[in-house]
């Protein structure tokens, strides 16, 4: 049975690429840092500045809510954590590399 690596897909998918594929767009931006309206509960107007990003890392002031690329998927999609990162795998090139294959493939490589 495959697996998939939650570490290498949380190093392979970078959060500015699921902020895009969920549709989300800063109303603030310094640095790394951006704020804006929270993509998972879409409470508040476009200028809001609850939901924060900094590197790879995102928290919602207002949910109580963060974590990394996978648990934002999650979050959005409502979806288990393997389910978003299976779909992140599929949907993202990068996210490709976490997959691993059955323990036969694997013996076969070597």
């Amino acid at each position: 049975m495959s697996g998939i690596d939650f570490q290498a897909v949380r190093e392979a998918v970078p959060l500015a690429q699921v902020l895009g594929l969920v549709g989300w767009s800063p109303s603030w931006v310094k640095g790394q840092a951006r704020r804006g309206s929270c993509p998972i509960h879409s409470a508040r107007p476009h200028g809001s500045r609850i939901f924060a990003v900094d590197g790879n890392r995102w928290y919602c002031h207002q949910c109580k809510r963060g974590g990394d690329c996978i648990d934002l998927y999650a979050a959005c999609k409502g979806l288990s954590l393997f389910r978003a990162a299976a779909e992140l795998c599929d949907t993202l090139p990068r996210g490709r590399r976490a997959v691993r294959p059955p323990p036969a493939e694997q013996e076969e490589e070597r």
